[in-house]
């Protein structure tokens, strides 16, 4: 059987105030493997996102803000991608209620599109409005 990954990630969240107020949370961490992350200055959500998700510094992915100006994620393959090319009969889902997450349409994305492996049924992205890639 094939493992399977959930990665959960709230932005601004304080986790030590929220496990006390969110049991099903706390009950995932308990369950699951957590590890606390740093992330260099600035830690506004385009660049930390970007790194968390391409395993890459500011300077390699070039997201130094949210406007995702300048921006080289497209040669910075995220975490799902890393997947699918490891083994290519992994099937990846994203889903954000954050559009430069995943959204090809808008600023970045930092999960990329990957339009043959969505043909395939092997990859699926869904934006907060609803919208599916």
């Amino acid at each position: 059987m094939k493992s399977k990954i959930l990665l959960i990630g709230i932005d601004g969240l304080n986790l030590d105030t929220a496990l006390s107020h969110a049991p099903t949370l706390a009950a995932l961490k308990e369950k699951g493997f957590f590890t606390p992350i740093t992330i260099e200055p600035p830690t506004w959500s385009g660049p930390s996102w970007s790194t968390l998700l391409t395993g890459s510094t500011h300077a390699q992915h070039g997201v130094t803000d949210n406007s995702f100006t300048g921006h080289k994620l497209l040669h910075r393959p995220d975490l799902l991608s890393r997947a699918y090319y490891q083994d290519q009969s992994t099937t990846t889902f994203a889903a954000a209620g954050w559009p430069p997450l995943v959204d090809p349409i808008g600023h970045g994305p930092v999960i990329h599109e990957r339009r043959e492996q969505a043909k395939g049924l092997r990859h699926r992205v869904l934006v907060r409005d609803g919208e599916t890639y």
